[in-house]
C-alpha cells in the first residue's frame, strides 16, 4: 500500500484519536503500539517520531482531554444568564458527565500498578488548569453573598 504523507499536527491527532479509541474498546494494557499503527497504515518509525512511548500518547489523549474540560468550564463560566450558583453548578455536572473514554481511561490511572504514569501526569497540571475558573466563579459568588467561603482557591481544588 502507498505511504500516504500528512501534515504533522494532523498526522499526531489521527494517532492519538486511533489509541483512544483503542484503548476503550481493548484496553490501556491490551493494546500494543503495533496495534496503533496498523489501524492507521504507518511505521512503528512514525509513532516514535511523535512519542516516545504508549504512556506518552495515553499522557497526550489525558491533555487534550483537559483542554476540551478547560475550555468547557470557561465557557460556563462566562455565561451571563447564569448566576455563580447555577455556574458552579453546571461545572459540577461537567465533571460527572465525563465521557465514557474519560471514566476509562481515569480508572486505569488510578490502579495501584500506574505510580510512573501518574507522575508524569502530575507535569499536565490538570488541576491548576482548571480550579482557577472555578475558583472565579466561587470568588464572584461570595462578592454577591451566594457562597460564604474564604479561600475560594482551596475550596475549588476541593471540588475538583
Amino acid at each position: 500500500m502507498k505511504r500516504v504523507v500528512k501534515d504533522p499536527e494532523e498526522r499526531r491527532k489521527e494517532l492519538i484519536d486511533t489509541a483512544e479509541r483503542l484503548f476503550i474498546t481493548a484496553g490501556y494494557d491490551q493494546t500494543a503500539i503495533s496495534d496503533i499503527v496498523k489501524e492507521i497504515n504507518i511505521s512503528q518509525g512514525a509513532y516514535y517520531y511523535y512519542f516516545d512511548s504508549k504512556e506518552d500518547v495515553l499522557v497526550a489523549i489525558l491533555e487534550r482531554n483537559i483542554g476540551i474540560m478547560e475550555a468547557a468550564l470557561k465557557q460556563i463560566a462566562d455565561r451571563s444568564d447564569l448566576d455563580e450558583a447555577a455556574k458552579l453548578n453546571a461545572m459540577i455536572n461537567q465533571f460527572i458527565s465525563l465521557t465514557v473514554s474519560g471514566k476509562k481511561i481515569l480508572n486505569y490511572i488510578h490502579q495501584e500498578n500506574n505510580a510512573t504514569l501518574k507522575k508524569k501526569l502530575r507535569k499536565l497540571k490538570s488541576f491548576s488548569r482548571i480550579a482557577p475558573i472555578i475558583a472565579d466563579v466561587v470568588s464572584k459568588g461570595v462578592d454577591k453573598g451566594r457562597f460564604n467561603v474564604s479561600r475560594p482557591l482551596e475550596t475549588s481544588y476541593l471540588l475538583v
